[in-house]
């Protein structure tokens, strides 16, 4: 059957099989039942909930993430890993003649932060802070080989580099580690 719906002095022809019935009936189905609805808006609606809970989680994550600190001990866990850096004369380049240091740094995943000490200029806050050069004792060094290329747990005191020797923008002495 067709049916005649005039609306706004327009005429409009639409299929229906009775006209009487709600368009989201079935009317093969039986009455009572409900056609599926098409899924244009569905897209929609699911890219807000992904946008919601990506702002939610980095708010928790990097928003309200508490920095380290140089005042107290700190706790970090990262990738140990040995690295050769050009030390005196010119702390420029090995291959030109600089003597070459070794130090163990830990690489964190995910980066950090270090917050500015109110009390003191001099240390001042970094972001974004992936490498912390490890300052350790001889036995400390021997200790750690073993440990190299894994994920350890450290424990112990930043500052931020002053010297040629030291090549990370923040350093950590007075290092406990835990496996």
């Amino acid at each position: 059957m067709v049916a005649i719906v005039g609306h706004l002095g327009k005429n409009r022809r639409r299929s229906n099989p009775k006209p009487c019935q709600h368009p989201d009936l079935d009317a093969e189905e039986g009455r009572g039942r409900r056609r599926p609805r098409p899924k244009a808006g569905w897209g929609m609606r699911y890219f807000r909930v992904a946008v919601i809970i990506t702002t939610f989680y980095s708010l928790i994550c990097n928003g309200h993430a508490a920095c380290l600190t140089y005042t107290n001990r700190v706790y970090v866990t990262g990738t140990l890993t040995r690295q050769v850096f050009p030390g005196p004369p010119g702390y420029e380049s090995i291959a030109r003649g600089d003597t070459p240091e070794i130090y163990y740094v830990l690489k964190l995943d995910p980066a950090a932060c270090v917050d500015q000490d109110p009390t003191d200029r001099e240390l001042p806050a970094i972001k974004n802070v992936t490498d912390i050069q490890l300052v350790l004792t001889h036995e400390q060094y021997v200790q750690l080989e073993k440990m190299l290329g894994r994920r350890i747990r450290v424990s112990g005191t930043l500052f931020p580099a002053e010297t040629g020797h030291h090549h990370t923008p923040v350093l950590m002495d007075k290092a406990e580690y835990g496996h």
